[in-house]
């Protein structure tokens, strides 16, 4: 499997999570959210990756899960 997996972390716990599956597609990914933000907090309040405290980890998914 190609791609790559940002975990947004605060805490040591996973906060959100983008999954691009393809380098070729970069502005293409899927966004997974790990909190309880009301809908209003999500469209008017900050954003979790410019939020302060939160560390970025970068994983390869070739390297989980084997593969080119």
């Amino acid at each position: 499997m190609k791609g790559r997996e940002i975990q947004f972390l605060k805490h040591n716990k996973i906060v959100k999570s983008e999954v691009y599956l393809s380098e070729s597609q970069p502005n293409f990914h899927y966004s997974y959210y790990f909190t309880k933000r009301s809908l209003i907090e999500r469209l008017f309040g900050k954003s979790i990756d410019k939020q302060k405290g939160i560390e970025k980890v970068e994983i390869s998914l070739s390297e989980t899960f084997g593969g080119t």
